[in-house]
């Protein structure tokens, strides 16, 4: 979503290669429906769990994005509305097309094997808003030309290596607010440039192997108020009890915690964790494919301010809902490839607040999905019909 002093977008007429396109492009109006990291990078038909992200309605994911045609000719964009280019992977021999747009052209760039001295052909799009790129040659000297990238709010890297400094050209992009870093291969050194900008908002780590020394040394105290961890399989409850001790009096509290895939944390570790960290702060919680204990539900059951909870391709049963229901703040719930039985619908009927419910994969049945539908009319329950 466009931020409060966006500078308004003309329309225009981006002026592609005649020859050959090297991607889809997708259009939005600027300033609609949030525009959520990582799920922006699809364009498409956004799937219910991806990397511990639950939609916060799928209606919007889905049809938030419309498809404009290739790059290929002159594409006309109209007033206010954002442009965004999903780049083939066939095409990364082609980028160096994308220096010759002018610097408002795109405000949105999906690229993936991108060769060495590729990123010099988007230095000049300076009205980047939204990027994703996936290579293992960008390295160090690469990253450097992210720097003029002023405009930049949300950024996923992934499979990048070697990187030791290449973070520092982050420090001075004033309004990026969400970072992704997804299998990057990060020195400690690195984590020392990440910690020094200041705007960010929302911090996710996914196949990391950073340290937890440093993790603990030069993360835990920014605090960012919405964190995600994803098989760092260095950290372990160490890790979560020094993020629990940060966010006690926190200028920026905690508000939004995810924690999947981290084989060396468990239940108990998850337990001891909501035990410690300021239960009223946090209004999203996720911990998709962890291990669920009673206790651990327990704990859930004490987060009163919680709005969104993924609890998908977890052990919770149908006892286990009950701790839900007092959850009355709930408005998404993620349970999807669980156990739950007709014998939860009673329950989540309960939750009249809800405006999405995922229970995908369950043993809910066609009977169980209707009583769900007629007792919560204004929820989006998926499976839907048209998926």
């Amino acid at each position: 979503m466009a931020e409060q002093g966006d500078s308004e977008l003309p329309k225009r007429t981006v002026k592609f290669p005649t020859d050959l396109s090297i991607g889809s492009l997708y259009v939005h109006q600027s300033g609609t429906a949030a525009f959520q990291l990582p799920s922006w990078w699809s364009f498409e038909r956004t799937p219910y769990h991806f990397q511990g992200v639950t939609p916060r309605s799928a209606t919007a994911y889905r049809y938030y994005w419309k498809q404009l045609g290739n790059t290929q000719d002159n594409v006309e964009v109209p007033a206010d509305h954002e442009l965004a280019l999903v780049a083939h992977e066939e095409s990364h021999n082609h980028y160096d097309s994308l220096a010759k747009l002018l610097p408002n052209d795109l405000q949105g760039l999906r690229a993936t094997f991108m060769h060495r001295g590729d990123l010099r052909f988007i230095a000049n799009l300076t009205g980047l808003r939204y990027l994703f790129l996936a290579s293992e040659e960008l390295n160090d000297n690469e990253l450097v030309g992210l720097e003029g990238l002023s405009e930049l709010q949300i950024l996923m890297l992934i499979g990048c290596h070697n990187v030791n400094t290449g973070l520092s050209a982050l420090r001075d992009l004033t309004k990026l607010r969400q970072l992704e870093l997804n299998a990057v291969d990060v020195t400690d050194r690195a984590l020392v440039d990440l910690a020094q900008i200041p705007s960010l908002d929302l911090l996710i780590f996914n196949e990391m192997g950073m340290s937890e020394d440093a993790f603990i040394t030069y993360l835990t105290p920014l605090p960012v108020p919405r964190l995600f961890l994803g098989n760092c399989y260095n950290l372990t409850v160490a890790t979560l009890e020094r993020i629990a001790q940060t966010y006690h009096g926190a200028p920026r509290p905690l508000v939004e915690f995810r924690v999947y895939d981290n084989t060396l944390m468990n239940g108990e570790d998850i337990k001891f964790f909501l035990k410690s960290v300021p239960k009223g702060q946090i209004e999203i919680f996720g911990i998709p494919g962890m291990p669920v204990t009673k206790d651990t539900l327990k704990q859930i059951e004490g987060l009163t301010g919680l709005v969104e909870l993924d609890l998908g391709s977890t052990q919770i049963t149908d006892a286990g809902v009950e701790h839900l229901e007092s959850l009355s703040k709930m408005q998404h719930l993620h349970l999807g490839n669980t156990h739950i039985t007709d014998k939860s619908v009673e329950r989540l009927a309960q939750l009249k607040g809800l405006q999405t419910l995922v229970v995908e994969g369950t043993r809910i049945s066609k009977a169980g999905m209707t009583e769900l539908r007629n007792s919560l009319p204004t929820c989006e329950i998926m499976p839907d019909e048209e998926w």
